[in-house]
């Protein structure tokens, strides 16, 4: 018996060859993410991240991966845990270079693919800019400070800039 993986055979070093029947009916969608991912250049000299939703009973695959040496990560500094907020919509687990986060969240696991999307289609390359747009389509919230406007919206005139743009 093998377990189903879905979007999996590109990633063959995430699981290994360590597959036991109690985990047959088990499949997971996995996505990569991070600055190996959502950059270019590629950052290289970087741990591998891998987003992963599985079906079926969380707990069973989080036994899964214990089984096969994946340990649970609980730094907030050098794991995929969120800097801010709350992580009860995924767990992070730590094997050598290679990180996985791990959520039962199907609205958590879209949220996090938006953010990534985002970061790579912008090529942030400042992992502080990446935070930001994680933290931002993830919580909703800002990382630091609130950014502060130049002029107030009631200092705009919108019928004059109207006027120019239009030609009236």
């Amino acid at each position: 018996m093998s377990i189903n993986f879905e979007l999996v055979s590109e990633f063959p070093t995430l699981f290994g060859e360590v597959i036991l029947s109690e985990y047959s009916h088990i499949s997971v969608a996995v996505i990569p993410t991070g600055s190996r991912y959502n950059c270019s250049p590629p950052v290289r000299n970087t741990d591998e991240d891998y987003l992963i939703y599985p079906s079926g009973s969380f707990g069973t695959f989080l036994k899964f991966l214990m089984d096969i040496g994946y340990k649970e990560a609980v730094d907030r500094n050098t794991t995929s845990l969120p800097k801010s907020g709350c992580a009860a919509d995924f767990r992070s687990f730590k094997k050598g270079k290679i990180n996985l986060i791990v959520t039962h969240s199907s609205a958590y696991f879209n949220n996090h693919r938006t953010a990534g999307y985002v970061c790579k289609k912008l090529n942030l390359l400042d992992k502080e800019d990446r935070i930001l747009v994680y933290e931002a389509v993830l919580y909703g919230k800002y990382v630091g400070e609130e950014p502060k406007l130049s002029v107030k919206p009631a200092e705009i005139d919108f019928f004059s800039i109207n006027k120019s743009v239009c030609g009236g």
